[in-house]
């Protein structure tokens, strides 16, 4: 249905035979730059002739311009056909990136005004382009308040300094445009009158034929009103232009009493195509009609030749010529004349306008048939609002049957998915599947469709799945697809809003088994929500990950809708989150934002906000999370109301992972309470673990109702993400209530419920909280080999208060005392000695002999390179630390405030160790028993000297201190003990055998001999 040719409203007029009135150029030249030019007169003023001229005779740098002529007309109320016939024309210009302008689809229609900007900003981005000169003609066909009316100023604001854009009207700017633009950026343009002074202009472009005199000049303006169409008119036009609309269609024969009956009927024949080539004049009316609109053409008022070489006719005279029609056609030929030209305007792609007349002709099996034939078409096109009006042209009767309404229902989808969803609902539950198995799976899927497009997971889909199951029998002879659609539809509804069916596993297979056999625009939104489903649903990140990276050839293909390929992202995103990977999520979501704003849908990233704020949080990034959160509520605000569990959940799981579990848990009771009554069980059970986790966290015994209603759920919905959230539940209110003996079990169950996962961030997550949980756990005897997991896979770091366990797991541990040895992972690892490797090896010394705060770049700077200047040794330092951290890990050394230092998270230090033991055994507000304690760690971790043989100034100084530290507080220890108590004398035996050329103070050495 849709022509090759560009359509005769995108075609300028010829200008040939039209004056250049340099008046009225003047005024548009004077325009100041991303003004709005408005161009207001009654009909036959010359509005057209004018802007043609401008555009076309080389005024000033026009001969470079890209010129965009656009007729409008009711069709171009529907902003989709509005950008997609301005691409159209924008499309023939050399050197326009026609490509990086996407089509306005109906899910965009929220965000137009967004689009717009883009759209606009995408196509004038090149500064280096030639100028644009917009011209929309016949302005005042849209209804007032058509959306391209507020369109209009975004173009203008996007202009650069020689771009304009021309509005030709017969009426005043409209409210919408007033309201927007300020008065200094709208010219209005309203005395297209012509005044004597033209004169020079009109004998120039009209002398040709006739010699035009100052004298013949103005007669004809007395006799034309001063008005151009009737000032130019050939002296054998038998009546001007302005007088033809009070002119009854009745006189059509006086008023074309010279031409022949034929050409006549010819013409009357044409009455209701206002613009076409030869070819489509001949089709209506044969050779006749051909010859009389050739004629038409020399009274130039009349019609206009366009460029394209198509002839269109005055408006005033194709109102007035299907008014004759009407008037003077026999009912038959009237109906003739109709039919026709409707045809040939379907064939022309103009839908609306063939339709009508279609109507007009009595031919409504013809427009039935279009909308049964194009309808998926036009929803695959955007055009979903032109067919939701060529529906509304049907009869009643015709509009109430199933497949023109299930067909209306998709076209509502994008923009409407509630109210489509009553529809599709409405419609399967009336149709019999046996007899109408196609229109009934239609319906089906549709419903599934709608309840996704917003997310709507609710009891309906519950009901849907039970209802819809019978119809699997009775459409067992449809044809494949039928049955293939359906099973689909189910699946879906199935695994996404009642997981705990028991068909699910048999409709998971079912659905893995024909999502290849899918059309690549259904696959990969349905594949998209399979990844979801691993993810969320069911605990299976290799599944999900395996299904992003199989879609991803068909993301930003240009067949694929804009949500189908933003579903992948969320898809993505869910990955990037269980994985833990920071830099890959940002780097989506940017990806995302940047599609969606492309695409004018911004409103639908809710979902992306959604992933964000749970892994910003799980990561730490608390001020990133309530950004994310803040994102979602506005969006989710805007498009779906507030009574949606989601930003409860959200704030819950902020909350729970900044360690404030009274909010949490306020939260969660908020979230849990809108769950339970939409009834979807995932719902349900994402707030019941936050709440449960929440109140575990505080030794709250209600938790126990919580873990067991979600234990069950876990069960039934077989879901591992559930059944992990209890386990840490399980352990967080044993923890909590002191029952180490319980938690040291519970929490080897969850740990082993974790690295089966592999999820290495979860909804709630708080990382200090959780390793102080590990570190209790490695304390009181629990499995030292899972718990060590659970921290590598968690990134847990060890508790800040200085009791860390032994058995701990660093990534990284440099052992300094008695020699040197780097362990990453738990295996040593060669470090060159050569001379490249040394300066690398140096800074390390010197970190790791360095305080909490580390050691100033500057510092570092002189004590390496003391014989370089400033720049060079800063230069020098930072290719040292990008060396160092090749060698040991990027994250194991930090950059902050001018310092450098050790990521203490990470990293072990013997010497550190050593250095937190001798503070400890020094510290008098500790009970004797800890600090003997100490004693014993400190004499442990001693194996020799810091770092022998190493000959840096600063490292011989440590290392000195830390020997006469080490004699002195161990010493001063001993002085406090009982000399009677055997475990004195195996102290001071150590302390002798650590330190043997240690002398011993006077009063120690009466007290103890050698021998002791």
């Amino acid at each position: 249905m849709v022509s090759s040719a560009l359509p005769s409203k995108l075609v300028p007029p010829e200008p040939y035979g039209l004056v250049s009135r340099h008046r009225l150029f003047n005024e548009i030249r004077q325009a100041p730059p991303r003004s709005l030019i408005w161009i207001a007169a009654p009909p036959g003023a010359g509005k057209s002739s004018t802007a043609a001229t401008w555009l076309h005779a080389g005024v000033g740098s026009a001969h470079q311009r890209h010129g965009i002529w656009y007729r409008l007309d009711e069709m171009d109320a529907n902003p989709c056909l509005f950008f997609q016939s301005l691409k159209r024309s924008i499309a023939r210009l050399p050197g326009a990136p026609v490509d990086a302008l996407p089509d306005l689809t109906p899910e965009a229609l929220p965000g137009l005004h967004e689009f717009a900007e883009n759209w606009f900003e995408e196509l004038l981005r090149d500064e280096g382009r030639p100028p644009y000169l917009f011209v929309f003609d016949d302005v005042h066909r849209l209804p007032s308040e058509a959306a391209p009316l507020g369109i209009l100023p975004i173009l203008a604001g996007q202009l650069r300094a020689d771009d304009q854009v021309l509005c030709l009207s017969r009426q005043d700017p409209s409210e919408s445009v007033l309201a927007t633009l300020p008065p200094s950026r709208l010219i209005q343009i309203l005395d297209l009158r012509v005044q004597i002074d033209e004169f020079e202009d009109f004998k120039r472009d009209l002398g040709s034929s006739e010699e035009l005199t100052r004298s013949a000049f103005v007669a004809r303006l007395r006799q034309s009103g001063h008005w151009i169409a009737d000032l130019v008119v050939a002296s054998s036009s038998r009546l001007p232009l302005r007088q033809l609309s009070a002119l009854p269609p009745s006189a059509f024969t006086q008023f074309f009493s010279s031409y022949s009956e034929a050409e006549r009927q010819g013409l009357l024949a044409t009455a209701f195509l206002q613009a076409g080539h030869e070819e489509e004049w001949g089709a209506l009316g044969g050779a006749d009609a051909v010859a009389a609109v050739m004629r038409l053409a020399e009274e130039r008022s009349l019609l206009t030749r366009l460029v394209n070489g198509a002839l269109r006719k005055h408006d005033l005279f194709f109102e007035w010529l299907k008014a004759a029609a009407e008037a003077t056609l026999a009912p038959g030929d009237l109906q003739k004349a109709r039919l026709h030209t409707g045809r040939l305007l379907l064939g022309r792609g103009e839908l609306l306008t063939g339709a009508r007349l279609l109507l007009e002709a009595s031919a409504h099996e013809e427009v039935e048939i279009l909308v049964r034939d194009q309808a998926q078409d036009l929803i695959g096109a955007g055009q979903n609002r032109e067919l939701l009006q060529l529906i509304t042209m049907l009869p009643e009767r015709t509009q109430a049957e199933p497949a023109i309404r299930i067909s209306q229902a998709y076209a509502r989808l994008p923009f409407e998915p509630q109210a489509a969803r009553a529809d599709f609902a409405g419609l399967w539950r009336s149709l019999d599947p046996a007899a109408e198995a196609s229109l009934y799976v239609q319906a089906v899927y549709g419903e599934v469709r709608a309840a996704l497009a917003d997310w709507s997971l609710d009891t309906r889909l519950m009901a849907l799945v039970a209802e819809t199951r019978p119809a699997l029998d009775l459409v067992r002879e449809a044809p494949e697809p039928v049955r293939h659609q359906l099973a689909v539809g189910r699946a879906l509804a199935m695994l996404l809003g009642e997981p705990t069916h028991p068909d699910v596993p048999s409709a998971h297979a079912e659905l893995e088994q024909a999502l290849p056999l899918l059309p690549p625009t259904i696959q990969l939104s349905t594949g998209s929500l399979l990844a979801n489903y691993f993810l969320w649903w069911r605990g299976d990140l290799e599944a999900g990950r395996f299904q992003v990276d199989a879609l991803r050839p068909l993301v930003g293909r240009a067949d694929i809708p804009p949500l189908a390929t933003l579903s992948w992202y969320y898809a993505a995103a869910a990955v990037a989150f269980r994985d833990g990977n920071g830099e890959a999520l940002r780097r989506l979501a940017d990806e995302a934002k940047a599609f969606a704003h492309q695409w004018g849908i911004s409103h639908r990233l809710s979902t992306i906000a959604w992933v964000l704020a749970q892994a910003f949080a799980a990561e730490g990034s608390h001020a990133d999370a309530r950004g994310a959160l803040h994102q979602y509520e506005r969006i989710v605000g805007y498009s779906r109301g507030a009574n949606i569990p989601g930003p409860h959940m959200l704030r819950a799981a902020v909350a729970l992972s900044a360690g404030d579990h009274d909010q949490a848990i306020a939260e969660a009771h908020q979230a849990l309470s809108i769950a339970l009554k939409s009834g979807a069980s995932q719902e349900i059970g994402n707030q019941t673990f936050l709440l449960g986790m929440a109140q575990a966290a505080v030794g709250d015994e209600a938790a126990r109702v919580s873990i067991a209603e979600l234990r069950e759920l876990a069960t039934r919905a077989r879901n591992a993400v559930f059944a992990l959230h209890a386990d840490l539940a399980d352990a967080f209110l044993a923890h909590t209530q002191g029952r180490m003996s319980e938690f040291v079990q519970l929490w080897a169950r969850m740990g082993q419920a974790a690295c089966r996962l592999r999820f290495r961030q979860i909804t709630g997550m708080n990382r200090p909280y959780l390793g102080r949980l590990a570190n209790d756990a490695l304390s009181h005897g629990a499995d030292v080999r899972i718990t060590r997991d659970v921290i590598e896979l968690w990134r847990l770091a060890p508790p800040d208060n200085g009791s860390v366990d032994e058995r701990w797991p660093y990534p990284v541990e440099f052992y300094c005392l008695g020699g040197f040895a780097i362990h990453l992972r738990g295996d040593k690892i060669r470090a060159g000695q050569g001379k490249a490797q040394r300066k690398p090896l140096e800074l390390l010394w010197l970190l790791i002999i360095a305080d909490e705060r580390g050691v100033s770049q500057d510092l570092l700077a002189d004590q390496l390179w003391p014989e370089l200047d400033g720049d060079r040794a800063m230069h020098t330092l930072r290719t040292t630390v990008y060396r160092l951290r090749k060698l040991i890990g990027a994250e194991a050394i930090l950059q902050e405030d001018d310092h450098v230092r050790l990521n203490t998270t990470i990293v072990r230090t013997d010497f550190g160790r050593l250095r937190t033991a001798l503070s400890r055994l020094n510290d008098p507000r500790l009970p004797q028993a800890e600090r003997g304690v100490a004693f014993d760690q400190v004499l442990r971790l001693y194996r020799g000297p810091l770092l022998p043989g190493i000959s840096l100034d600063s490292v011989i100084e440590e290392r000195e201190r830390l020997a006469g530290a080490l004699v002195s507080k161990a010493l001063g220890f001993l002085m406090t003990l009982d000399p009677a108590d055997p475990i004195t004398a195996v102290r001071v035996h150590r302390l002798r055998t650590a330190a043997p050329d240690m002398k011993l103070p006077p009063a120690i050495a009466r007290l103890w001999s050698v021998e002791a």
